[in-house]
């Protein structure tokens, strides 16, 4: 698998077993949560199952496509399945903060705290990239993926 793809696999299981880890509905004291606190967990870890599902679809999205020349088209899915899963992955980190801080610190800052998490994420992790984007888009000639090229580095 491309270098790319494992990276993509790792932060996947990343993500993963970190939503395996919160076995916190199991402990005695989750019985003690607020109905906001077991609705958030919930969210979280459906967030996180979608995610982990989502960053990992561009590797068997690949094995089920590979030499049937779709190299294009795999190239174009894996992008958006990578970015629908950061943007899910997204929502569960927040969450995830939202519950943590909410159990810690009490309403008010939970929604500061975690709406400045959530603001640093996004200008980060999309609008950054996207402003780049737009601005050198003019300048920069569109990739062509081609199928037979061995210059380029190939998605397999």
């Amino acid at each position: 698998m491309p270098e790319p793809a494992q990276s993509w696999c790792g932060l996947a299981m990343k993500v993963a077993s970190s939503w395996c880890a919160r076995a916190a509905a199991f402990t005695a004291r989750f019985k003690a949560v607020t109905p906001f606190q077991r609705d958030t967990y919930v969210m979280t870890l459906m967030l996180c199952v979608a995610a982990t599902a989502l960053l990992i679809a561009p590797a068997a999205f690949h094995r089920v496509v590979y030499r049937r020349r779709l190299k294009r088209h795999l190239v174009q899915m894996a992008s958006r399945l990578a970015l629908a899963g950061l943007a899910l992955l997204l929502l569960a980190i927040i969450s995830a903060l939202l519950l943590t801080l909410n159990v810690v610190t009490g309403t008010a800052p939970t929604l500061i705290l975690a709406g400045g998490a959530l603001l640093w994420f996004v200008t980060w992790w999309f609008v950054v990239p996207l402003s780049s984007r737009i601005r050198h888009h003019a300048s920069v000639p569109p990739l062509d993926v081609d199928e037979e090229s061995h210059s380029r580095p190939s998605v397999r």
